[in-house]
């Protein structure tokens, strides 16, 4: 089916803008340069392997417990490297439990008597839940299905030895379901490197050799808005906002600027002002030392997105790849029930790549307040570094097509659409033969 087949003069419904990128990326190959990328790299997570049969030995291996923190590793023996796998998917939206704020994933108590600031020894983080991407075919589908698969092996393998050792905690996994009634569990969060960090010049780590380019960019430079912490004012209570938080006014009077750095200023290693972030500010920053770091995220160019475009580069329908390490943090209750410790599965992102982007609209952002430090204000200043790892470069995908007109599928095209029924996921009907996806792990028919 080509790109033309998807245009049609007949009087037929509009598409959803939503559904349309989706449609795009079907007719233009990016499903099935993707499976083609997946399956020839041997660290994909659908590719992996943790149990293990005689035709399929294990690939993935619990690493050590140090310090209440398993890394899985991609080989035996205490010395093997930590695995890097590499997984994809489509970025859900917040409702589901991603999170692209100046807070990240910081949780800050709910009383003033357990309040817990964001300040230098903070370890706020993104969290992007991961959906299969939509209207892909078979093939697309059990890759996706297969990555969720690995995971559950791993969680049973680690309930099973708990269970027979008689220790029985609470698991908080990295799946995510988008129907609270009935829950599927069907998407996986992934969490970025810690969002902020102390540089070295103020007694941070070393930045691991990470430079600025040699040639500094001619940039035309913009300015942002930025605003003292003492006026971010609360909103009356009939305009507070959900979950224990309200919304500081939407435009308050400008009092200063900062400098949007150029792109000659943005690498691997670099930090930035935090209040480069629209949402960042109020009582629950207390940052004395720590600033913005730039993390290994970056565009379908293969171009470093920095931390202020992540609110549009990560929006909710982006079809994004990340290479991933696997953890287990055992957290010990305070009293001697050990079946009141937690263990958490996390998957941590070290580099991610997007790899389309989406049209649904950027939400906008506002500097968040709890609800119980509602009037007070902040102290501290106004306002780690990553390394390179594993690179994405490399991941080869077609690009969806750019188009003007918009794609409005007639009758005649619907019976020719096969969005779940081939072996394919793209017009040009490539098959699975001799695809690794015969096999279904983790119990999936």
């Amino acid at each position: 089916m080509s790109a033309a087949s998807l245009t049609t003069t007949d009087p037929v419904d509009p598409v959803d803008p939503r559904e349309k990128i989706f449609l795009e990326r079907l007719a233009d190959g990016v499903y099935d340069s993707v499976n083609k990328q997946i399956k020839e790299r041997p660290t994909s997570l659908a590719l992996l392997e943790y149990v293990g049969t005689k035709k399929r030995p294990a690939t993935v291996f619990r690493g050590v417990d140090w310090a209440n923190n398993i890394v899985f590793n991609d080989g035996p023996g205490k010395n093997a490297p930590e695995i890097r796998a590499t997984m994809f998917g489509e970025i859900a939206e917040a409702v589901h439990g991603t999170m692209v704020s100046a807070r990240g994933n910081h949780y800050e108590g709910n009383t003033s008597a357990t309040f817990k600031p964001i300040d230098d020894k903070n370890k706020a983080k993104d969290v992007l839940v991961l959906r299969a991407p939509s209207l892909c075919g078979k093939e697309t589908s059990g890759l996706w299905h297969n990555q969720r698969a690995l995971l559950q092996d791993i969680i049973s393998v680690e309930k099973s030895k708990d269970d027979a050792s008689g220790w029985h905690p609470y698991y908080n996994v990295p799946f995510r379901s988008a129907n609270t009634d009935n829950p599927r569990e069907e998407m996986i969060a992934i969490y970025s490197q810690k969002k902020y960090g102390i540089p070295a010049s103020a007694g941070g780590p070393a930045s691991g050799g990470a430079t600025p380019p040699t040639t500094p960019q001619k940039v035309v430079r913009a300015k942002r808005a930025v605003f003292d912490d003492g006026e971010a004012e609360s909103e009356n209570e009939e305009e507070a906002a959900v979950n224990k938080g309200v919304n500081a006014p939407a435009a308050p009077t400008v009092s200063q600027t900062v400098d949007v750095p150029g792109s000659d200023k943005v690498f691997l290693g670099a930090f930035y002002d935090p209040r480069l972030l629209e949402d960042y500010g109020g009582p629950l920053f207390r940052f004395t030392k720590s600033m913005l770091r730039q993390l290994d995220h970056r565009r379908p160019d293969n171009t470093l997105i920095p931390p202020w475009e992540h609110y549009s580069a990560f929006r909710p329908g982006t079809l994004v790849v990340a290479t991933v390490s696997i953890h287990i943090y055992t957290f010990k209750s305070d009293g001697p029930d050990r079946d009141k410790d937690r263990k958490i599965f996390q998957l941590e992102a070290h580099t991610i790549r997007v790899l389309d982007e989406s049209d649904f609209p950027v939400e906008k952002r506002r500097i968040y307040i709890p609800r119980h430090l509602v009037d007070q204000p902040s102290s501290g200043a106004d306002y780690g570094v990553s390394a390179a790892s594993d690179s994405l470069t490399n991941f080869v995908f077609t690009p969806r097509k750019k188009r003007s007109a918009p794609v409005e599928p007639g009758p005649e095209d619907e019976d020719d659409m096969d969005l779940g029924g081939s072996s394919g996921d793209g017009a040009s009907g490539s098959g699975s033969a001799g695809s690794p996806l015969k096999r279904r792990k983790g119990g999936r028919k």
